[in-house]
């Protein structure tokens, strides 16, 4: 029979594992390093572990991984006994929130089931991760659950952590807008000092990694929320930050967990288990979002120039060179722009690159009659926050944009056409891609993505993945073959 007890390190503020099986539970619960290599040139007389991992060799761990390691361990065929000691029982719990006699808060509008679903699930675990798609209506669900938990707490204090400072500014309006009042929601950011009297604020993560800011207010903290959740990576500052929080109370949300399991357990050992999920493909069927369809063109070229071939040494040679030809192609950005002159209604183009960027506004300006806009990180909020509107309000308007800055968050209803003019390989960030268009609207019957596959080295090997990734949200698609004249 193994033993395990789990105890808690009140000074570290992490679990503790204490059993002769830590060694083959510490295994399980590792990746392979795969910078090991980068570090090693730049640490001279240091070799640095071959695997990450989510325990300490002294057995700590994030509290509340414990669901998912006592998962692990129930999962193994072997006779097993689990100790939890008073103390971590002490740290994990909180008072109970789920009434069956109080209801649900309503604010503004009926939640949709799911949503009900959501919030209940939050009420009686409360902590978790909530995986909800893009469109999901996150936003109202943060909302619903803020005043439920504040009604049965006592407006107990909040923050809201969001990626950046335009959602900042949109979730507090919506806040608003939903019906809570103006007194008791505050803004912090670079731009505003929160009210100290308000029980809900909204921050983005960069003011918390600011060193100039007095984070004093986190103390008060009983109630934490994350969006976008999967930002929160092992080892970088807004995760040390977090640490600081107390607050029995906390819930991330997203569309989707990490690439690497290692970042995963962090969000799980930082927030709990998932507690409620629900795909895509479900919202569809139900006709809460827009249907969706990819039409990948895959374009092939007679112009090529000679690319660097990769070696053992240089793997990714070649890459730059790819990217280069592929921002200056005159076909390539003419056939962008007579997709955009072809459609009916508004366009986002998503570039990685501000030079793309600026060369298809370029391009776009001199052959199309519609508004043209470009949105990097330059741009001032304020006119960020400007074209949205105006693309809400109005039809054929193109936007083009980075994909840092509009995958994530931003909440355009009239929005029928995305081009991929180049997004690469990243799951979170096609996925969010596609999610800014499946808001209904009521003239959208179908919104319509254009994924321009590359035939090249990368880009096949890109748009591969990009077809895996479809395949697996169960979106429908198409393949055209573009030929170079």
């Amino acid at each position: 029979m193994i033993n395990v007890t789990i105890d808690y390190d009140s000074g570290r503020k992490k679990g503790i594992l204490i059993t002769d099986y830590l060694s083959n539970i510490r295994e399980h619960f590792s990746v392979e390093d795969k910078n090991q290599n980068f570090k090693r040139r730049f640490t001279v007389g240091y070799r640095p572990p071959a695997r990450q991992y989510a325990i300490t060799p002294q057995g700590r761990f994030e509290p509340r991984l414990v669901y998912t390691i006592l998962e692990y361990l129930h999962s193994l065929e072997i006779l097993l006994k689990v100790e939890v000691t008073d103390k971590f029982k002490e740290f994990m719990e909180s008072p109970h929130l789920w009434d069956e006699d109080k209801d649900i808060v309503t604010l503004g509008m009926s939640l949709r089931d799911y949503q009900y679903e959501t919030i209940k699930a939050a009420l009686r675990y409360k902590s978790g991760v909530i995986i909800l798609p893009t469109s999901a209506g996150k936003t109202f669900v943060m909302a619903t659950l803020v005043r439920s938990i504040q009604q049965q707490q006592n407006n107990l204090k909040t923050l809201i952590l969001v990626p950046d400072i335009q959602l900042v500014t949109q979730s507090y309006s919506d806040f608003i807008e939903y019906g809570i009042p103006e007194n008791e929601v505050t803004k912090w950011t670079g731009s505003y000092e929160p009210d100290l009297n308000a029980s809900i604020v909204i921050a983005n993560i960069q003011i918390l990694q600011s060193e100039k800011q007095d984070l004093s207010l986190l103390k008060d903290i009983k109630l934490l929320i994350i969006d976008e959740v999967h930002k929160l990576k092992q080892g970088n500052k807004v995760n040390k930050i977090v640490d600081q929080i107390t607050a029995k109370y906390r819930f991330g949300l997203t569309g989707t967990m990490p690439d690497t399991k290692i970042d995963e357990w962090n969000i799980l050992g930082k927030l709990g288990k998932v507690i409620y999920k629900k795909q895509s493909i479900d919202l569809r069927d139900q006709n809460y979002i827009s249907q969706v369809h990819v039409a990948i063109l895959k374009v092939n070229y007679w112009d090529l120039p000679t690319f660097t071939k990769p070696s053992a040494t240089n793997p990714t040679a070649g890459y730059e060179e790819e990217i280069q030809f592929l921002q200056n192609s005159e076909f390539r950005n003419n056939l962008i722009t007579k997709i955009v002159n072809g459609v009916d209604k508004n366009t986002l183009i998503m570039v990685d690159r501000i030079i793309h960027g600026e060369i298809l506004l370029s391009t776009l300006t001199k052959n199309t009659k519609k508004k043209v806009y470009f949105v990097h990180g330059d741009i001032e909020i304020e006119e960020r926050e400007n074209i949205r509107r105006l693309m809400e309000e109005e039809n054929d308007v193109i936007c083009v944009a980075i994909s840092k800055i509009f995958s994530t968050g931003i909440n355009i209803k009239n929005l029928h056409n995305i081009v991929f003019a180049s997004i690469g390989k990243a799951k979170i960030k096609i996925i969010q891609s596609i999610g800014r268009s499946l808001r209904k609207h009521a003239s959208k019957k179908r919104a319509t993505i254009f994924d321009i596959g590359d035939n090249l080295r990368y880009g096949n090997a890109h748009l591969a993945e990009r077809i895996e990734l479809y395949n697996e949200e169960q979106i429908p698609y198409s393949i055209t073959e573009i030929n170079q004249s």
